[in-house]
C-alpha cells in the first residue's frame, strides 16, 4: 500500500448553518466568511491548530479530519464551549436572517485517502449524523441556542464520559438516529450548551433513547414548573391549579383527573 492511503483512525467535525439555504448570495457568502473567521478563532482559543485539519468545505459549512494526536477533550469540551460563546457574540449584533446557528456532530471511525477524497465509514456516519432530523429539531426547538452538538457512542463513551475538561456526561441525551432512506440507525447523544439535561444518559451498552426533544411532556417553549414535595405530608392537600403533571413517564393532566378549582 502507497503512502497515505493507510486505514486509519481519526476525530472526524462537522458544522453546518440552520437555515443557510434560506438566504441570498451576498448572504451567503458574508455567512461564510464570519463562519470560517469563528471556526479559526474558536479552535485557536480551544488551543487546536486549525491550519493542521483536512477540511472539505461545503456550502453551509464544514466537514473536517482531525490529526492523530489531536486532543479529544479539547475539542468536545473546549472548541464547542468557544464556539458557543463566539456564535452568540456574533449573533447579538445581527438580524434573525443572519443569524449563525449550528449543528455540530463529531464521530471517530476509520477513513482512508481515495480518489475522490476519502473513503470509509468516519466521514459517511458523521454525514449523517450531522444531517439528522433528530437534530434538526432539537436546535429549531432550543430557540435562545447557538448550536446543538450530536456526537457518536464510541465519542461518548471515549470523551464525554472520561470526565475531563469539564464535561459533564449528564447533560448529554441519549438519541436513536433513524434514517431508513439511507439504511442508517445508530445512537447518538445530543448536547445543548446552556439548556439543563432533561433525561439521564443510559448506562453503557444500553441503547434504548430518551424522549427527543419536542416529545417531552412539558412541550417545547412552554415554562416547567416544578413542586418537590417531601413525604410524609399527613392531613394537607397538595393543589397544583392547572398544570401537568410528569410521573414515571405517564403524562398527568391534574385538571382532567380531579377536576378545575379542586
Amino acid at each position: 500500500m502507497s503512502r497515505g492511503r493507510e486505514l486509519v483512525n481519526r476525530l472526524v467535525l462537522g458544522v453546518d448553518v440552520e437555515k443557510y439555504s434560506a438566504r441570498n448570495v451576498r448572504q451567503q457568502d458574508d455567512t461564510q466568511r464570519a463562519l470560517s473567521s469563528i471556526l479559526d478563532e474558536a479552535a485557536s482559543a480551544a488551543g487546536l491548530d486549525r491550519q493542521q485539519w483536512v477540511t472539505m468545505p461545503g456550502g453551509d459549512g464544514e466537514h473536517a479530519i482531525l490529526p492523530a494526536d489531536v486532543d479529544m477533550v479539547a475539542v468536545i469540551a473546549g472548541l464547542v464551549s468557544q464556539l458557543d460563546d463566539l456564535l452568540a457574540a456574533y449573533n447579538e449584533d445581527h438580524s434573525d436572517a443572519m443569524r449563525i446557528r449550528l449543528r455540530v456532530a463529531v464521530h471517530m471511525d476509520t477513513i482512508l485517502r481515495s480518489a475522490l477524497g476519502y473513503a470509509g465509514p468516519g466521514l459517511v456516519v458523521l454525514s449523517r449524523l450531522l444531517d439528522a432530523a433528530e437534530l434538526k429539531k432539537a436546535l429549531a426547538a432550543a430557540r435562545d441556542a447557538s448550536l446543538a452538538l450530536l456526537v457518536s457512542e464510541p465519542v461518548y463513551r471515549s470523551v464525554v464520559e472520561s470526565g475531563l475538561g469539564g464535561l459533564r456526561p449528564g447533560r448529554f441525551r441519549l438519541l436513536e438516529i433513524d434514517n431508513p432512506a439511507k439504511s442508517f440507525r445508530q445512537a447518538a447523544y445530543l448536547y445543548i450548551p446552556g439548556s439543563p439535561a432533561t433525561a439521564r444518559p443510559a448506562p453503557a451498552g444500553d441503547t434504548q433513547a430518551s424522549p427527543a426533544p419536542g416529545d417531552d411532556p412539558a412541550r417545547d417553549g412552554d415554562p416547567v414548573h416544578t413542586t418537590t414535595v417531601i413525604a410524609p405530608v399527613i392531613g394537607r392537600d397538595l393543589n397544583i391549579a392547572r398544570r401537568d403533571m410528569f410521573v414515571a413517564g405517564r403524562d398527568i393532566n391534574l385538571t382532567d383527573q380531579f377536576g378545575a378549582g379542586n
